[in-house]
C-alpha cells in the first residue's frame, strides 16, 4: 500500500509508470478506481510489491516532467473549430481529445478553451473510436 498526495486530478498512467507497472496492473489491484484519472487528495492505492521502493521520487519526478510537458501539448481553440477538425489537424482520435480533456460527446467546446491535443511523451493515443468517426459537437 502506497499513499498519493495530490492538488489535483492525477493521470493513473503517472501512478503505474512510479510503481514500473502498466495501466491495468494498477485498475486491476485497485477495481474502485473508475476512468483515467485520480482524484485530487490523498488516496491509498495498492501497487505491486517490486513498485513500491522509490515510488514517490519516481512519482514527483513524473509530475513535473508531465507540467514542463502539457504546455507543449496544448491548443487554444478558436471560432469555428470542431472537435473533429482539431483531431485531424494534430492526426489524432476524437476519442482521445475526449478522454484527454475529460470531455463528454455532446459537450461543446468554446473559442478560448485550452485543449490537450498530444499524448504525454511515452502514451499512445486511445483507439477505442476511429480517427475518422464523426462527433457531434
Amino acid at each position: 500500500m502506497i499513499r498519493v498526495q495530490s492538488v489535483t486530478d492525477m493521470p493513473l498512467r503517472l501512478i503505474a509508470r512510479a510503481a514500473q507497472t502498466d495501466f491495468k496492473t494498477i485498475k486491476d489491484f485497485n477495481p474502485e478506481l473508475r476512468g483515467y484519472y485520480l482524484a485530487a487528495g490523498t488516496r491509498a492505492l495498492s501497487i505491486p510489491e517490486g513498485g513500491t521502493t522509490g515510488f514517490q521520487q519516481r512519482l514527483a519526478q513524473l509530475v513535473d516532467m508531465e507540467k514542463q510537458n502539457r504546455r507543449q501539448r496544448m491548443y487554444e481553440v478558436k471560432k469555428g473549430d470542431s472537435l473533429t477538425g482539431i483531431a485531424d489537424r494534430f492526426d489524432v482520435p476524437v476519442t482521445a481529445l475526449l478522454i484527454w480533456n475529460r470531455i463528454g460527446i455532446h459537450d461543446v467546446i468554446h473559442p478560448g478553451q485550452r485543449l490537450i491535443v498530444a499524448p504525454a511523451p511515452g502514451v499512445n493515443p486511445p483507439h477505442a473510436m476511429d480517427k475518422d468517426a464523426e462527433v457531434s459537437e
